[in-house]
């Protein structure tokens, strides 16, 4: 069939250019739940709030995109583990008393979901121009 090569990398193209444009809102989501997450993080943590961060760009095995926000592989553990711990909960070993979490994290993200998802679809399209 006549054509069908120039089909094939037009689609591929396309493809390409979904990927960065998928790419671009995840990044800039993920921008607004950190900025959110400083806001709400514990401040007795010492330098846990200023060192939460967006991590990379992962595929999942079923194909779809996520990228891990916060506390991220790379972190620097020495200045993490404060906000870790107060979101988790942890025993403190010298009275042998458990202190719950707050789920911190997960009361910033609920905050500011709302707002990265609309952040993504106006990337989406105007990217698109739809």
């Amino acid at each position: 069939m006549e054509g069908f090569d120039d089909l094939i990398k037009k689609l591929d193209t396309m493809g390409q250019v979904g990927n960065k444009i998928g790419n671009n809102a995840l990044k800039a989501a993920s921008q607004v739940i950190v900025e959110q997450q400083k806001k709400d993080a514990p401040r007795n943590t010492g330098k846990g709030a200023e060192s939460l961060k967006p991590g990379k760009i992962k595929t999942s095995a079923a194909k779809n995109k996520y990228i891990q926000v916060g506390i991220v592989n790379g972190s620097n553990w020495e200045n993490v583990q404060g906000v870790y711990f107060q979101h988790y909960g942890y025993k403190n070993h010298r009275t042998g008393k458990y202190h719950a979490g707050s789920l911190w994290m997960d009361h910033s993200f609920e905050k500011a979901k709302g707002v990265a998802a609309k952040l993504m679809l106006t990337i989406i399209n105007k990217e698109l121009k739809l």
